[in-house]
């Protein structure tokens, strides 16, 4: 069962406005040395040498860069999506109906009834995460999550 998403798709996530510190996990991507030049085993030899020092984000091992990048786990969406969202005057509540081993993550009706159609979903997704992400989305896009100003 995979519960992270991508590097891609928290990216995704942190370019429509989700706050990167409500990722709990991170990343860290070894770009190239301080001269542009790319990142190799012998600079890494070198860098160690140097020790780590940490600034808004980025640490420098010596001649290297280390960019934390953010990865969004099953429970940071399931903590960051709303549990209630109201669609064409009906309150809608956050629902993981499972069927066929496919968990659909959508948003139901007090009568049982989708408030959704499941554009969002891609169909055949076995993973929860996924439909989460795609969820997501669709209520980023839709106006239904409270974003981080910029």
């Amino acid at each position: 069962m995979k519960t992270e998403l991508t590097l891609e798709q928290s990216r995704t996530l942190v370019g429509r406005g989700v706050h990167s510190e409500k990722a709990s996990k991170v990343a860290w991507q070894i770009t190239t040395d301080s001269h542009g030049k790319p990142f190799t085993k012998e600079l890494m030899k070198q860098s160690w040498h140097h020790g780590i020092s940490h600034k808004g984000g980025i640490q420098r091992v010596g001649l290297t860069h280390i960019d934390e990048k953010p990865i969004f786990t099953l429970t940071d969406l399931l903590e960051i999506l709303p549990k209630e969202i109201r669609i064409d005057n009906k309150d809608c509540f956050l629902n993981i109906p499972f069927n066929n081993k496919v968990a659909l993550a959508t948003y139901m009706g007090s009568d049982d009834k989708n408030c959704l159609k499941f554009e969002h979903c891609e169909l055949g997704n076995e993973e929860l995460i996924d439909n989460l992400y795609n969820l997501m989305l669709w209520v980023i896009d839709n106006g239904y999550l409270k974003l981080e100003e910029k």
